[in-house]
């Protein structure tokens, strides 16, 4: 099995050089893979940090195959199904460009994916590393939604029936896109928007159809959360997009639609009982925040993108 390592960047050479570095330290030879960049029309000096970078170990035995290739329509979605068809490798993962991996992590993918032929869906841990420190009013439940943190218990070999991987830290096998098809382009994040979904709106129709992700332990990735996403009204703001994204994504069909406004209710019980829970341990800045994250969902689910 051969793996495509495929980062989709816009405006953070610095952190796609952190990322790069990370990747030189894999315990995975480099015979069995290489790295993609797809930038997708970053303003700073993306290119030409990547390419000194690349120049730097280019001669190097031990250093991977690495290429960049620039996709003009705006947003990941369009990137990451640029990254898709540039591919070499028959496996393909996908991390972001604020990110590092553990050196285990290539490793973890190819001894559990490469005896799964052309059917091989994977995903591991996202573990947040805040700059400033993780805010007060942080819980595993709010957390998910400004850093993408995602562990389970180390035991765990699939996900869980309704859980799936990050857009951090997920790995399919090439054929996997021609039987589902690629991210949305309708959702996800363009330029500096919050919106999302693209992950799991392909996920729910890969699970229609079967439900064996894998969970790899090992396969860790970092996440590097600066000041700027620890604050309430980024929980505010990134919250608000989530329920966008829910609207947009089911809102083609009036069953799906409805199916989701029915889940919001449930999780709203859930939200109050969790938030109370947390009141009485004197924790009111978790319960709040927990509140607010479910308020700007439910908001942005019963609205259009305006």
């Amino acid at each position: 099995m051969n793996i495509t390592v495929v980062i989709c960047t816009y405006n953070r050479a610095e952190g796609l050089i952190r990322a790069l570095k990370s990747l030189l330290l894999q315990t995975l030879p480099t015979t069995s893979w290489d790295v993609l960049i797809v930038n997708n029309n970053s303003a700073d000096d993306t290119i030409n940090i990547f390419n000194n970078f690349r120049q730097e170990y280019l001669n190097r035995a031990d250093s991977p195959q690495m290429n960049i290739v620039t996709e003009s329509n705006q947003g990941l979605s369009y990137a990451r199904n640029r990254g898709i068809s540039e591919a070499s490798g028959d496996f393909i993962i996908f991390i972001d460009d604020d990110q590092e991996v553990s050196k285990f992590f290539l490793e973890s993918y190819y001894e559990n994916c490469n005896c799964k032929g052309s059917s091989c869906i994977a995903g591991g841990p996202v573990i947040p590393i805040y700059e400033c420190g993780k805010p007060k009013w942080a819980s595993k439940y709010t957390e998910r939604t400004i850093s993408g943190y995602l562990e389970f218990r180390s035991t765990t070999r699939f996900f869980p029936k309704g859980s799936y991987p990050t857009g951090g830290n997920m790995g399919f096998s090439s054929d996997i896109f021609k039987t589902y098809g690629g991210f949305s382009t309708n959702l996800g994040r363009t330029g500096d928007s919050l919106l999302g979904g693209e992950e799991s709106d392909l996920f729910r129709r890969i699970a229609s159809q079967r439900s064996d992700i894998h969970y790899l332990n090992d396969a860790k990735v970092y996440h590097h959360i600066p000041a700027a996403r620890t604050t309430i009204d980024f929980l505010r703001n990134v919250s608000r997009m989530v329920g966008v994204s829910e609207q947009l994504r089911t809102s083609n069909n009036v069953n799906t639609y409805i199916c989701r406004i029915i889940s919001e209710v449930f999780k709203w019980c859930a939200t109050i009982c969790l938030s109370i829970l947390y009141t009485l341990e004197l924790r009111p800045s978790k319960a709040y925040a927990l509140i607010l994250m479910r308020k700007e969902i439910t908001l942005g689910l019963l609205k259009s993108r305006k």
